[in-house]
């Protein structure tokens, strides 16, 4: 829990603010599927929020923060596309929320970290919204560094 009581007021009031819009930016990506989602505004967000959170040393709102920033960045290159990453963001955004409760109140998240950080960690596996196939890699020969004799 933030003990400064100016510092846990600021933080908590720009935290709700960050949630608040990328939880609209959410909701209207939703509800207007073929719009263009404003991917820049959400990532600023996200990292507005990573980047208060550090400043005061609460790395685990820091650590889930940066995750939700990736997905945002894989959608916007088009690694992954948004509408089957709502439900994972939108559960990261009340993950988010309950742990900036924690810190400013110290009403306990009650949540796994760890199965929130692995809910937003994006892979190689991970269907692309491209339709094409990545060509396979081929693998290479290791070469030896010869020493002169």
């Amino acid at each position: 829990m933030i003990n400064d009581p100016s510092l846990l007021e600021l933080f908590s009031a720009e935290s709700d603010e960050h949630l608040a819009r990328l939880d609209a930016a959410l909701l209207a990506a939703e509800q207007t599927p073929e719009a263009v989602p404003p991917y820049p505004d959400m990532m600023r967000e996200a990292h507005s929020l990573k980047g208060a959170a550090r400043m005061i040393g609460l790395i685990d709102i820091e650590a889930l923060a940066h995750r939700l920033e990736d997905v945002l960045a894989a959608c916007q290159r088009g690694a992954l596309q948004l509408g089957p990453q709502l439900e994972r963001l939108s559960r990261a955004l009340k993950a988010l929320a309950a742990m900036v409760r924690e810190a400013t109140t110290g009403q306990p998240a009650g949540l796994d970290l760890e199965a929130e950080l692995a809910a937003l960690t994006v892979t190689q596996a991970e269907p692309s919204s491209s339709a094409s196939a990545t060509a396979p890699t081929t693998p290479t020969t290791p070469t030896t560094p010869t020493t002169p004799t």
